[in-house]
């Protein structure tokens, strides 16, 4: 395997943009199904404590994963821009953004300390439920991009019989291409 510097950065980015999506999506499968359900059945100053511990601890793995995935995702959506057909790929772009939207500000509305936004984590189960699906559809999104049909390149052949076939020419004893035909039109 040759890497070039153009190759490895996007293969770096493609890592990260992974990692990223691990986090994210790893901490809300494990909030959902482990620590919440454990925190409920806590008495109540005891999730309070637990709850702050966590929220201050893992807030930083959220925003650094958010911005990481952030980067990374306009990186390998502009690394890949020019070799696939727009037809499906930017389509599932748009809506794989539009979804990720969505779980980074319910990601950060549950780690976060805004007032406005208490009743989010009021109702975490809910919102966790939320972002595993979420989650779960950007994962499938994410690989049907990575399958987005490609487009033809400069000067490939695709099909050898399309771009050249036999034609008669004026002169009938003669049989040319189908270039040999234009050229003496």
């Amino acid at each position: 395997m040759n890497l070039d510097g153009g190759t490895a950065l996007e293969l770096i980015s493609r890592w990260l943009h992974i990692l990223g999506a691990i986090t994210l999506a790893g901490s809300a499968i494990f909030m959902r199904f482990a620590l919440h359900p454990t925190l409920e059945q806590s008495p109540a100053e005891v999730q309070s404590t637990i709850k702050d511990g966590v929220r201050r601890r893992w807030l930083k793995f959220v925003h650094g994963s958010i911005a990481i995935v952030l980067l990374t995702g306009l990186f390998n959506f502009y690394a890949r821009f020019a070799e696939v057909k727009p037809m499906p790929y930017h389509a599932i772009f748009g809506l794989k953004f539009l979804l990720a939207m969505v779980v980074f500000f319910i990601a950060s509305a549950l780690v976060g300390r805004s007032k406005g936004l208490q009743p989010m984590r009021d109702r975490a189960g809910f919102y966790l439920n939320i972002n595993v699906v979420l989650a779960v559809i950007l994962v499938a999104l994410g690989g049907l991009m990575r399958y987005a049909p490609l487009k033809p390149t400069e000067g490939a052949v695709q099909s050898p019989s399309a771009l050249v076939r036999p034609v008669a020419t004026s002169n009938s004893a003669s049989i040319g291409t189908s270039s040999d035909a234009i050229a003496n039109e």
